[in-house]
Order: C-alpha cells, then sequence, then structure tokens
C-alpha cells in the first residue's frame, strides 16, 4: 500500500517450484551400490510432476544396480500427499510384498467413510521401478514428521527399518488441506489415523527413536547432500558396509 493509500500489486519475477526429490545420486563403497535420496516432502507437485520425478530416480538407481539404499528424510515435515509415500513405500520393498496392505487409515468420527486402506502397489510405479529392498537406511531428526513418519512405520512390517540419526517429531496424523480463497489462507488438519499393516497402531507423539544416533549439527561435517563424510549419510554407509 502506499503512501497516498493506493494498492500496488508487483509479480514475480521468476516462479519458484519446491521439487522435493531434492537430491540423488548411487554411491559406490567396496563391493556396495548405495542408492541415496533426499527427499523433501510428500508433494505430488503439477498433474503429478513431482512424482513422476520420483519414478525417474528410482529408474536411475535400478539402472545403476543398487544394492542397498538411504533415504534422507531428516528435513521432511511437510506434505499431505500420502500417494507419494505409497509410491515411495512400493518402489522400495520386496517385489514379494507389491499388492500387500501399506496403510490402513481410521478417519474421524465425522467422515462419511470412517476407513480407508492403501495397497503397495506395481501399477502406481509407471516408468519407476521396484529396487526389491530387503532393508534400509532412513536418516531422521527431530524435523521429521508426519508422512515421514508414517512411512517408516509402514516399511517396517516389510523389510528391516534402520534409523539413522534422532528421534522423530511424533507428528503421525493424516492432514487434510482446507483452503479459503477469500481470505487467501491455508489450514491443516488431522483426519486420519494411520494404522501399519501388522494391525498396530502407529500414532505415537514420542516419536520414532533412532536405531543408530547421530547428528548433523557439527560444523566440521556440515557439507552437501551426497558427500560421503557428511555425518549423518557417513553413519549410515558405515553400517552398510560394516555388514
Amino acid at each position: 500500500v502506499a503512501s497516498n493509500g493506493t494498492v500496488l500489486s508487483m509479480d514475480a519475477s521468476a516462479s519458484v517450484s519446491d521439487n522435493p526429490v531434492h537430491y540423488y545420486t548411487t554411491i559406490a563403497s567396496g563391493s556396495k551400490k548405495i542408492g541415496y535420496l533426499v527427499y523433501s516432502s510428500f508433494d505430488a507437485g503439477t498433474s503429478g510432476g513431482y512424482l513422476n520425478n520420483l519414478r525417474s530416480a528410482f529408474a536411475s538407481f535400478s539402472s545403476n544396480g543398487v544394492t542397498d539404499f538411504v533415504l534422507d528424510l531428516r528435513y521432511n515435515a511437510t506434505g499431505n500427499d500420502i500417494e507419494s509415500a505409497r509410491l515411495l513405500a512400493s518402489m522400495l520393498v520386496p517385489s514379494s510384498k507389491l499388492g500387500n496392505i501399506f496403510v490402513a487409515l481410521e478417519k474421524a468420527n465425522s467422515s462419511k467413510n470412517k476407513n480407508d486402506t492403501l495397497m503397495l502397489s506395481q501399477d502406481i510405479i509407471g516408468s519407476g521401478a521396484n529396487l526389491n529392498l530387503s532393508k534400509i537406511y532412513i536418516l531422521t531428526t527431530s524435523a521429521t514428521a508426519q508422512l515421514s513418519e508414517l512411512l517408516i512405520a509402514a516399511l517396517a512390517p516389510y523389510l528391516k527399518v534402520y534409523t539413522v540419526g534422532s528421534t522423530t517429531k511424533g507428528a503421525l496424523g493424516v492432514t487434510t488441506c482446507y483452503t479459503n480463497p477469500a481470505f487467501n489462507y491455508k489450514f491443516y488438519l488431522v483426519t486420519s489415523i494411520p494404522i501399519n499393516s501388522s494391525k498396530g497402531t502407529t500414532y505415537t507423539t514420542s516419536g520414532i527413536t533412532a536405531s543408530t544416533s547421530a547428528s548433523d549439527t557439527d560444523l566440521p561435517t556440515l557439507l552437501d547432500f551426497g558427500n560421503t563424510n557428511e555425518s549423518m549419510l557417513a553413519a549410515a554407509i558405515a553400517l552398510i558396509t560394516a555388514e
């Protein structure tokens, strides 16, 4: 608003997108080929564009002959697209588990359809690839929340999950976004509680404890994603190569 009361508008100089497939690479360490993915948000993108980016990353991992996998969720506290989580899980689990339950959702009592069950599926993989993993190493911090925690819990019945870092936030509820265009705001409400395939509730406010402690706050090891000397990634690689 100008001093004379005139309301001024200004277009952005450039549009900005935040691709949640933030970084990925394949790391060779001895006889191991380690897939490494930094996934920053569960967001499908416009017309599913970010889902296709995720598929492309896994097609690359498959063509590189990945034997082990590190999933970096340390900063993933946002996004409410549960299909992104289902796609990611479907490309990680053993191929024999496709067709099994990914997660069952118990919705709020006010919901017309109280329960919903989502399945691990070959169909949604499309141009991606299932890596047929028997274990996974997931990097976590206190910022790791909601669908990240749901994914960790939902994978556990199907493959060995090693968490590296620190305890997650403990905000596991599935949210739904509501908007009010008249006032230009959004708010997110927890509308479902996830139940994993082993029929036990995965909802907890205490977070998921890391099986191996590691920190990314030490300046000497505060390095770029994919740098094998970065402390949390280095801790995961050490576990993999010690096998």
